[in-house]
């Protein structure tokens, strides 16, 4: 048994069900998402979509390339809908669970009618909620603006440092500035590295699996 998303604005037509239907019969993945050649969207919404499906790639445990159009075996979706998260990013759920995703082709039209129910400040809002509950791209800038400030200024007192020691250079308010940024990127880096420490917390009460039961087999 499979359960199919598609949105109800018709820029996916029913027709296409088919094609995740035929796909998943040839290849036995757990879920099969409809991938649009073309986006009927504007520039700046397809730009966002991109720059979206990059972080979470490379700062969280997603995989596939996905789309809100999808055919999911009702096992992995029951265990989805089980999560009890007021943000829910499916897309990430479902990678908690299965690496068994397949893609098909499917043909994005213009909307037909009406415009989109979200406006570009609700698609940021959004996008930054998903980001900062699923990935740790947060933390990781944190850590590296602490790391780099602090190193930076480091360096700089050791100019002001030589200066004093070789030329009697007065330090100034400059030093005081200098000292002042280095103790803040101690600060940042460390907060980061705790951040981290309670990125690992809300992976339990999100009720992230360590591991994933497919088939009990007797």
């Amino acid at each position: 048994m499979f359960i199919i998303t598609i949105d109800d604005d018709l820029q996916i037509r029913p027709i296409e069900i088919e094609k995740l239907i035929k796909k998943q019969s040839e290849t036995g993945a757990d879920v099969i998402y409809g991938i649009y050649p073309q986006k009927k969207h504007s520039l700046i919404r397809n730009w966002g979509s991109r720059l979206f499906e990059a972080i979470f790639k490379k700062y969280a445990q997603t995989i596939s390339k996905g789309s809100s159009f999808k055919l999911i075996k009702s096992g992995i979706a029951l265990k989805v809908a089980a999560h009890n998260i007021k943000h829910l990013y499916i897309d990430e759920i479902i990678n908690w669970y299965t690496h068994r995703i397949a893609t098909t082709e499917v043909e994005h039209y213009p909307r037909p009618y009406g415009k989109s129910g979200y406006s570009f400040f609700g698609l940021v809002f959004m996008s930054l909620n998903y980001i900062v509950n699923y990935t740790i791209l947060p933390l990781r800038l944190m850590t590296y603006l602490g790391f780099f400030s602090s190193l930076i200024s480091f360096i700089i007192g050791l100019y002001f440092i030589y200066r004093k020691i070789f030329f009697g250079a007065e330090l100034g308010f400059t030093a005081l500035i200098t000292a002042i940024f280095f103790s803040t990127g101690i600060l940042l880096f460390c907060f980061g590295i705790i951040g981290e420490y309670i990125r690992r917390l809300f992976d339990v009460t999100y009720n992230k699996p360590t591991y994933n039961i497919e088939k009990v087999l007797k």
